[in-house]
């Protein structure tokens, strides 16, 4: 009967000590020791002229220049035979930022919300965003 109950007791003690022990911010992006990943990949309408391309990947490798982002990747899709690829996509970009306040700061940066209202959306009919931390 005294071993059914540590048994019991002991995953239920794991749980608490981890929960007691866990500070506020654990599973926070605020974490000063993280980094966060901001991912856009963007379908554009067809018939989409390849300059107009060429001027969304030049304008935004300029955010590298944004005093919030540490880091600018951007191209186009590299075509694939394998199934598990999806190269359906006409850009993607990954920016890189220290914080999730820095990543807010970039969103809301009027250089930011220029290209993208201006420059990139006008183009695009599908966007999606995966934003991340470690």
């Amino acid at each position: 009967m005294r071993e059914l109950c540590l048994k019991r007791l002991i995953p239920v003690l794991m749980i608490l000590s981890s929960i007691v022990f866990m500070t506020p911010n654990a599973f926070s992006a605020d974490n000063q020791d993280v980094t966060v990943v901001h991912n856009v990949v963007f379908w554009f309408k067809p018939g989409t002229a390849e300059t107009v391309v060429e001027t969304v990947i030049a304008e935004v490798k300029k955010f590298e220049s944004l005093p919030m982002v540490r880091a600018v990747y951007v191209g186009k899709a590299l075509m694939s035979d394998r199934d598990v690829v999806d190269d359906s996509f006409s850009v993607m970009l990954t920016l890189v930022f220290d914080s999730e306040q820095n990543l807010r700061q970039y969103e809301s940066d009027p250089y930011h919300q220029r290209v993208s209202q201006e420059i990139i959306l006008p183009h695009v009919i599908k966007g999606v965003v995966y934003d991340y931390f470690n």
